[in-house]
């Protein structure tokens, strides 16, 4: 395109020469070549350091995994704690059931209010043989309390997956909602991006 000659207009002066021409208008830049010039300035601008953080950075995705992943081992700790706490109650059960229990099989007073012959009494062997009973279920309450507490408190940290997997296979004894605590919590623990943040932590 030729430069418009205006005789007619008033002298530039450029570098102090005076012409009685008009300078062709430098043309305006496109959006490409001024997001290029953007992009320039802010590496400019950026320390060296930044600039190889960011690189280092993982992507979005793998970002969105790791809150997931985070989200899911907090809601399992939170279930831990709950089924501890379910595991005190169910030993509170056991206790006050043996108390019943042993008032049924051991006091003949009631046996005599109920209007019934004392040779209807239950012999006292059937209860000593509950007594081994009571005394299991107890420790089972009392490890899954303590084990599920733990768990709980691994999970939390991300520590000690195996631990955490070997109380969630023990976990599934209990339905129906320690199996589904149980599943959820191998399944969670399985997972390749789970494995990997329990292995960057060692």
């Amino acid at each position: 395109m030729k430069p418009k000659i205006d005789i007619n207009s008033s002298t530039n002066n450029v570098g102090g020469l005076s012409n009685g021409f008009i300078l062709p208008t430098t043309p305006k830049p496109t959006p490409a070549i001024q997001l290029r010039i953007l992009a320039t300035s802010a590496c400019r601008v950026i320390p060296c350091r930044t600039a190889f953080d960011l690189m280092n950075q993982p992507p979005p995705m793998y970002r969105d995994q790791q809150m997931i992943d985070t989200d899911h081992l907090k809601l399992l700790s939170i279930f831990h704690f709950i089924g501890a706490g379910l595991a005190v109650l169910g030993l509170l059960f056991l206790f006050v059931h043996f108390t019943i229990m042993r008032n049924v099989f051991t006091n003949p007073h009631i046996w005599e209010n109920s209007h019934q012959p004392a040779s209807t009494m239950p012999p006292p062997e059937i209860f000593s043989f509950f007594k081994w009973f009571y005394l299991a279920a107890a420790l089972w309450m009392i490890a899954s309390c303590v084990l599920n507490l733990l768990s709980g408190l691994f999970l939390r940290a991300g520590k000690h997956r195996g631990f955490s997997i070997v109380v969630a296979g023990l976990n599934c004894l209990h339905m129906p909602l320690g199996t589904a605590l149980g599943i959820c919590t191998i399944v969670v623990l399985m997972r390749p991006s789970v494995q990997h943040r329990y292995d960057s932590r060692l």
